[in-house]
């Protein structure tokens, strides 16, 4: 077994560890989908790297990418309310 099937696995008993203490917190539900993608980045990359046909590694390297394409995000949201920022956007129109 990979070392990045025991990650995964360490990953999501952490993740659902601090979820559980409080699940109605923005901290801890931010938090939960942050290391769902990167629990389950860890577990579908580990089962990749032991495929034995083609066919199936290509659908695993596919699923792999999408839970990879939601990690930035997700961090993104994690930190702005780990630091309790209130980030909004504000557009400035200019009349001319």
């Amino acid at each position: 077994m990979p070392v990045a099937f025991f990650n995964g696995l360490f990953a999501a008993f952490v993740v659902y560890s601090i979820y559980l203490r409080d699940p109605h917190h923005p901290l801890n539900r931010s938090f939960l989908f942050w290391g769902i993608s990167v629990g389950g980045w860890s577990l579908i990359y580990s089962v990749w790297a032991i495929a034995d046909n083609a066919v199936l590694a290509e659908r695993l390297v596919r699923t792999h990418m999408m839970f990879e394409a939601f990690i930035p995000a997700t961090f993104f949201h994690f930190s702005i309310n780990f630091t309790q920022n209130d980030f909004t956007v504000e557009l400035e129109i200019y009349k001319h």
